[in-house]
Formats: structure tokens, C-alpha cells, sequence
């Protein structure tokens, strides 16, 4: 098996991160469906994403949400990879939060709930 370049190694990750087609899409947009999950409701406690750490042996019964400002888990977006392992040791997880607000454009709104579906599928 040839062996890829760091160069080649870069232009995937990039090209990942700006396609985001792992996941099946569904509807006009193509945006990612989140399974349904059935989870014991009697264990939800929650911690905030901003508390998550690597090795959170505390915490790891929780449930992870991200009801915070944006700009506090966009890496969950951007660098998945970084955050995956940390996310995973956790109880169960809610999809993030991307602001939706109405008075921003519809593109930006549609692309709001394409990271929210993306990042946890």
C-alpha cells in the first residue's frame, strides 16, 4: 500500500472537513439524521461541554449538553477528531446547539442545522 505524503495527509483532513459527507443525508440539503436513542431518563444528570475533559472518570455517568454560546463548541465542529474520544466516555450526549436566529440569513440557518445533525450522528 503506498504511503500518503504529509501534504496528501493535509488536502484529506481539509477536504473532509469541507465536504462532511461521512453520513447519508437525507431531504433537500442532504442533512445528516440523528438515530433516535433510547437512553434511561432516570440517569440523566448533566455537564457542561465546557467541563468535559479527557478521562473524566466523575463525570462519565452524565449526559454532555451545550447550551452555551457557540464560539465555547464550535471545535466539536471544527476538529472532530480532537473531541470524539472525550465526548464518547460520557452517558449519552445532546447534538450541539448552532444559534438559529431568525434574523440571520436562511443559508446560514440551514447551515446551523446541518453542524447540529453532523457532529453527533
Amino acid at each position: 500500500m503506498k504511503e500518503l505524503t504529509e501534504y496528501e495527509i493535509e488536502k484529506a483532513k481539509h477536504k473532509r472537513l469541507l465536504v462532511r459527507n461521512e453520513f447519508r443525508g437525507v431531504g433537500k440539503y442532504n442533512i445528516p439524521v440523528v438515530r433516535k436513542q433510547f437512553i434511561d431518563l432516570n440517569k440523566i444528570r448533566f455537564v457542561d461541554f465546557t467541563k468535559s475533559k479527557a478521562n473524566n472518570d466523575e463525570n462519565a455517568e452524565k449526559t454532555l449538553h451545550f447550551f452555551m454560546h457557540d464560539w465555547k463548541f464550535d471545535k466539536v465542529y471544527d476538529k472532530p477528531d480532537d473531541e470524539v474520544e472525550k465526548i464518547k466516555q460520557y452517558y449519552a450526549a445532546l447534538t450541539p446547539d448552532f444559534s438559529l436566529f431568525t434574523d440571520i440569513p436562511l443559508a446560514l440557518q440551514i447551515h446551523s442545522v446541518f453542524k447540529n445533525r453532523w457532529c453527533l450522528v
